[in-house]
């Protein structure tokens, strides 16, 4: 059968290898059914706090998948099935160190389309590579396990040097973010995704992209504190899903 369209809501190249794209779990929302973001972030809050009843804990780490759920990318039982995973996974050094960066991304993903075009299907297939960890989608996703073995691990060493150096209420300049992206990260269109080779390409674009962060936030560069961030920003810093 025919691959879902990448620009359809939450197709995001789900018919990257390994990815069950008949699993209803991983079904994306009728874009009719998306309501305007105002809607979309109260119903987040909503599967997000049903996730944390049915968990018993909190949510962890999540803030580009509540984008992507808000936008109405990602559906609901997909995004409860994140929140699943990083309630059982995410500890303090690795939501911290993803906070520092993620959370100024989401914040470029509101006001850029090609930003949010770059980190959509990337998105996608993380959160469902997540929900197959959970067992919610029966199947492995490349593209997905690629994304969270390399950025777990940079999230963590990442946390530990921003707690041990008192940077704790600080995150990446969005200006250097956005310069650091736009070199190292594409937008992969389907057909690339789907080719062998774009596995090995993807992993050095990804270590690159987050070894440049590594290479100057500790060199104290391109930090600022997030006491500048308005409040209704601010909140994001608050326990969310990955």
């Amino acid at each position: 059968s025919p691959s879902p369209d990448p620009e359809s809501p939450g197709g995001g190249y789900g018919g990257d290898p390994g990815v069950d794209s008949a699993e209803s779990h991983g079904q994306d929302p009728d874009p009719a059914s998306v309501a305007a973001s105002a809607e979309g972030a109260s119903d987040a809050q909503a599967a997000e706090n049903d996730a944390q009843g049915d968990s018993g804990g909190d949510s962890g780490g999540t803030v580009i998948c509540t984008e992507l759920f808000r936008l109405g990318f990602l559906s609901t039982s997909l995004y409860k099935a994140d929140i699943e995973y990083s309630n059982k996974i995410i500890d303090e050094y690795t939501q911290k160190g993803y906070h520092f960066w993620a959370i100024p991304l989401v914040r470029l993903m509101k006001k850029s389309p090609q930003i949010l075009k770059i980190v959509k299907p990337l998105g996608i297939q993380w959160a469902k590579y997540m929900a197959y960890k959970v067992g919610v989608i029966k199947k492995e996703n490349k593209i997905g396990r690629l994304v969270n073995e390399i950025g777990l691990p940079f999230c963590k060493k990442l946390g530990e040097w921003l707690i041990e150096n008192n940077y704790q209420n600080h995150e990446i300049d969005e200006d250097f973010l956005k310069k650091v992206l736009f070199k190292h990260i594409k937008s992969y269109s389907k057909e690339f995704l789907l080719k062998e080779e774009s596995y090995e390409k993807m992993k050095n674009d990804f270590e690159s992209f987050f070894i440049e962060i590594t290479n100057n936030i500790m060199y104290n560069q391109h930090i600022v504190n997030n006491s500048l961030i308005k409040n209704a920003d601010a909140q994001l810093h608050q326990k969310l899903p990955i």
